[in-house]
């Protein structure tokens, strides 16, 4: 019984006590025919409010790049990891000046 869903439970629960299995059965298999399905619907309302909303994050997450990417083309001095290892003196391999970490232990 505790299988059923609770609407069917909760009118089985209300039946006699005399009440045979089958015409249990009976009632339980009644109890969907009869009832109202319930179901969750949003209103446009929510969902162009919802819609706007995401539209105004993007706009704002736009504005935010944009703004660093002015700032960065406004630095002086090496914008690419491949251009901070050229800048450095030469006097050392390359794979030196990489961490342990990143290059892993092979080399």
């Amino acid at each position: 019984m505790q299988r059923l869903p609770a609407s069917i439970r909760m009118v089985l629960a209300t039946a006699p006590a005399t009440t045979t299995l089958e015409e249990l059965a009976e009632l339980a298999d009644k109890v969907p025919e009869v009832a109202t399905p319930v179901v969750a619907a949003i209103t446009p309302t929510q969902r162009t409010s919802k819609l706007e909303q995401l539209k105004a994050e993007v706009a704002k997450l736009q504005a935010s790049l944009q703004s660093l990417t002015t700032e960065r083309r406004g630095r002086r001095g090496p914008r690419l990891f491949a251009d901070l290892i050229s800048a450095q003196p030469t006097k050392q391999p390359h794979h030196l000046l990489v961490p342990q970490e990143i290059r892993g232990s092979s080399h």
